[in-house]
């Protein structure tokens, strides 16, 4: 049973010493020592800023703070997220972040929230209708990436009250995300149940069974239910929103629109992955999970590594040989260049997965220090690891983490579901490289 926790917001002014001595030292507690990096915290905005506190039983246990725009981006903005490590991996992250996406809501009305989210963390900002925006950059050695939520009535528009705004629906910018939505869920489906269909545009139809859902849906949400007018009204909508949809892809928006591309592939995304959100895991699974990849769950597991990438088998197998006979030059040459190079010296593991993902440091953790790998296919690639140091530990038991250990046990069935119809997919569409690269 979880504790109940109050929030409250609160300007700088109007916090306790004790208040701000605590909100100081969980900043200071996660983002410095737990993700080792230091950095300046008191960056000059807090005086300026709302703070949420997250009380139990009077204690602070949560946190983060909303600064308010034109300081840190010209939106408002939230940021230093956090939940005490002991009442992790109970909902209150996202209890506190959707409190605060109201209160920038009201305080705010009609602006987006930007936020800086390291990149690990997307997939956890995604489910409160997060986006991304620009290209991933290093932040206090970190990768980031920026991401924003659109302001609430474009989002109202995406979700449960997207009947009651008939009224509005002439209102562009509503309807143009309402027909992104919807292009989206054309897609998905087979549309077998078009061979009965309410309205044709061209060679696209709108199937009676789709239609007739729409009904229900502000049947079921009225108390007094359908009106006589409803069904030439809803009608006339998907008309109206199949004939922009049209109009987007003939524009060009799927290939240029950096926002739709980005919605459209989570999308898809969050399709391939949702078996893996209802996986139920036994206590026998995760211990043999456990068991398996003891190194990772070290109190505080480091390593020192360098990885290459090759194209094929045969090539990460001769740049083995190279790095083992003193050929370096030789070894790298071999290899492909890339964007993402792993610091040097001593990283947290958590870290290091930020830049070689889960496989790789999975495989790392399990390696002695000194070594050099076999090559590792992931997709269509193979990597070599060369691990040069690994601090030494004694593993949390399991008992202690066993959330944790279920945490890591479903991202890594996530990572190889993702990976695996990534493969499917280049097996079923012709997919040509240039040889001018």
């Amino acid at each position: 049973m979880h504790s109940h926790l109050d929030i409250s917001f609160v300007r700088f002014n109007d916090l306790t010493n004790h208040e701000l001595y605590r909100i100081m030292q969980l900043r200071q507690e996660v983002f410095v020592v737990e993700q080792d990096c230091p950095y300046l915290d008191a960056d000059g905005h807090d005086d300026l800023s709302f703070h949420l506190l997250g009380k139990i039983d009077g204690e602070i246990m949560a946190y983060l703070r909303i600064v308010p725009p034109g300081l840190r981006y010209e939106d408002p903005s939230i940021g230093r997220v956090i939940t005490a490590i002991n009442i992790r991996e109970k909902g209150y992250g996202k209890k506190i972040l959707k409190e605060a996406i109201q209160f920038v809501a009201k305080k705010y009305p009609n602006k987006q929230i930007s936020i800086s989210a390291q990149h690990r963390l997307k997939d956890y900002y995604h489910q409160l209708g997060f986006i991304e925006e620009g290209e991933i950059y290093l932040e206090d050695d970190i990768d980031h990436i920026k991401m924003k939520l659109l302001p609430e009535p474009s989002k109202a528009y995406f979700a449960k009250h997207y009947f009651q705004e008939l009224g509005k629906f002439f209102a562009f910018g509503g309807l143009f995300l309402g027909a992104i939505l919807v292009l989206f869920s054309f897609i998905e489906e087979l549309d077998f149940a078009s061979i009965d269909w309410v309205a044709k545009i061209e060679d696209k139809t709108i199937s009676r069974e789709r239609f007739e859902l729409y009904l229900d849906s502000i049947d079921e949400s009225r108390s007094s239910g359908l009106l006589d007018t409803d069904p030439a009204k809803i009608l006339s909508r998907m008309i109206d929103e199949e004939l922009l949809i049209r109009r987007a892809i003939d524009l060009g928006m799927l290939e240029n629109n950096a926002q739709v591309r980005s919605v459209l592939i989570q999308k898809m995304i969050e399709s391939i992955l949702s078996e893996i959100n209802t996986l139920e895991v036994s206590n026998q699974e995760l211990e043999s999970f456990y068991s398996s990849n003891q190194e990772f769950f070290l109190a505080n597991p480091k390593i020192s590594l360098e990885t290459f990438k090759f194209s094929n088998y045969e090539l990460a197998q001769e740049s083995k040989q190279f790095l083992l006979e003193g050929k370096n030059d030789q070894a790298l040459n071999l290899a492909e260049n890339s964007a993402i190079r792993v610091p040097k010296g001593l990283l947290p593991a958590t870290k290091v997965r930020e830049y070689i993902g889960p496989t790789l440091t999975a495989n790392a953790l399990a390696m002695k220090p000194g070594t050099i790998s076999d090559p590792i296919q992931i997709g269509k690639s193979y990597h070599l690891i060369i691990l040069f140091d690994k601090s030494f530990d004694t593993p949390k038991p399991f008992e202690s983490i066993v959330e944790q250990v279920k945490t890591e046990f479903i991202k890594q069935k996530r990572d190889a579901l993702l990976q695996e119809y990534l493969a499917n997919l280049r097996k079923w569409y012709d997919v040509t490289k240039s040889t001018d690269l």
